[in-house]
């Protein structure tokens, strides 16, 4: 990221966040409910990294725990170590002229770096790494099913039909999510923040049915056979076997 964004715009960016943050539904809850209200243990994990912390506390334990958290994933740990730098040079400035602007920026990537907390791993599941670049964030909407359509939810909770091709993550920091976004508009890790996935790929769906799914994600590279972790997932049923198509390599 570069340059302080408009103070509506940075306000608007971490609003979409955090309403797509509390709309994922707990482990167990029926494929497409969708309780604000609640949480499930990642993401709960997360709140305090999002907002709670004052920013000296922020700083340092981020800091302090960023070797262990992306110990072996040098991506993330430059992605994260750019972006804790300019929360610190932001922060140092934050009284300025430009208080308005710059705490909203400072909101937003604090919001970036709280999106990339690894969860805590499942047993036996394997936590896929970013390989490549890691874009811009860009506006994700999450998947659910009601009846025997999918159904698409944005941050302003309006929903819609499934329809088209997706890029989609299932991070291990919310397993019960399926975010999905455009490739158009920066694929994977816009949407992922860069974090540890336990399934990436693309979906395409025509009115609401879904035509197939597949492992195809250029930066996060899933092997075919390591969709059978999904089965384990709250969102598995959102991922029928017969509808699989492995990526050309």
């Amino acid at each position: 990221m570069h340059g302080i964004q408009s103070a509506d715009n940075a306000q608007r960016i971490a609003a979409t966040h955090s309403a797509q943050a509390a709309s994922a539904p707990l482990a167990g809850d029926p494929i497409g409910v969708r309780n604000g209200s609640q949480r499930g243990p990642s993401s709960q994990a997360l709140e305090p990294w999002r907002s709670e912390k004052p920013r000296g506390d922020f700083i340092s334990e981020y800091r302090a725990n960023m070797p262990t958290w992306f110990e072996g994933n040098s991506k993330l740990m430059s992605h994260a170590t750019h972006q804790m730098s300019m929360f610190e040079t932001l922060n140092r400035a934050s009284g300025g002229v430009n208080a308005v602007a710059i705490n909203q920026k400072m909101s937003d990537i604090r919001l970036d770096l709280a999106e990339i907390v690894p969860g805590s791993s499942m047993e036996g599941m394997k936590l896929i790494q970013n390989g490549d670049d890691i874009r811009g964030r860009m506006p994700y909407e999450t998947l659910s099913m009601e009846g025997e359509k999918y159904m698409l939810h944005d941050n302003e909770a309006n929903s819609r039909l499934a329809d088209g091709p997706f890029c989609f993550t299932i991070q291990s920091s919310n397993p019960n999510e399926v975010r999905l976004g455009a490739r158009s508009n920066g694929g994977h890790t816009a949407i992922s923040r860069g974090a540890d996935v336990y399934y990436a790929g693309e979906m395409e769906f025509q009115k609401g049915s879904l035509q197939f799914w597949s492992n195809d994600s250029g930066h996060y590279k899933p092997n075919p056979e390591d969709r059978e972790q999904i089965s384990r997932l709250p969102v598995a049923s959102l991922f029928p076997e017969d509808k699989f198509k492995q990526a050309q390599t």
